[in-house]
């Protein structure tokens, strides 16, 4: 389709994902909504990804919880890393993670 921008090369099931990194895109900081803000670690399969949840009131940072009540948590000022190969070293301004697979999660800081 000519002057389209969108294409799905391939489909996935989303238990499958592990986690996504949109690309950087510019947003009026007034129209965000006031959030709790946690430095997170999250384990999600051979990754470990660091950044700042910004949950809803009454949200708790347990694994089982946060998945009966967001299915994708996106982390911001993130840093994705592999366990095992030093040579994944990615920073992105967003990275959202599938909370299905969080092996583990870790509060590093709660921030104001």
């Amino acid at each position: 389709m000519p002057g389209c921008r969108i294409r799905c090369l391939e489909t996935f099931d989303r238990d499958e994902i592990l986690f996504v990194a949109p690309p950087d895109r510019a947003t009026d900081p007034q129209r965000r909504l006031h959030r709790r803000k946690n430095r997170l670690i999250a384990i999600v399969g051979p990754y470990v990804v660091t950044g700042t949840a910004h949950l809803p009131p009454g949200t708790d940072l347990d694994p089982f919880l946060l998945r009966r009540q967001m299915r994708f948590m996106p982390l911001t000022d993130a840093w994705v890393t592999h366990r095992t190969d030093g040579s994944v070293d990615i920073a992105r301004s967003v990275v959202i993670v599938n909370t299905a697979n969080l092996r583990e999660l870790k509060a590093a800081l709660e921030l104001i």
